[in-house]
């Protein structure tokens, strides 16, 4: 009598282990399928942040052109430091050669 009591208790919680896995399956579904990007989630391949250009200056600094979603960024990388260029809305962003873009900054003194 005290081996069936035993026996039920071990399957309800193989019962009960598999609800939650099924549970934490089936919400894994309904993200993969579109639900994720009502709560802000990316898929894999979905990254807003992607480096558009890189410009090496010299050995120790480079340009770096940066896109977050509808903005874009021109960071000036370097060993020591960094430094945020220039940021404008995607829509507005007038394109400049990398030569250019040196003449810019050396004569605004940055370089």
């Amino acid at each position: 009598m005290d081996m069936g009591i035993e026996f039920s208790a071990y399957l309800r919680y193989v019962a009960a282990l598999i609800f939650v896995l099924g549970l934490i399956w089936g919400v894994g579904i309904l993200l993969r399928r579109g639900m994720g990007h009502r709560l802000g989630l990316k898929r894999a391949g979905e990254a807003s942040l992607k480096i558009a250009e890189i410009l090496p200056i010299d050995a120790r600094r480079k340009l770096v052109l940066i896109r977050h979603r509808d903005r874009e960024h021109l960071l000036l990388l370097g060993h020591e430091h960094s430094l945020v260029v220039a940021e404008h809305q995607h829509n507005d962003v007038d394109i400049v050669s990398g030569t250019e873009a040196l003449r810019i900054l050396k004569k605004e003194s940055i370089l």
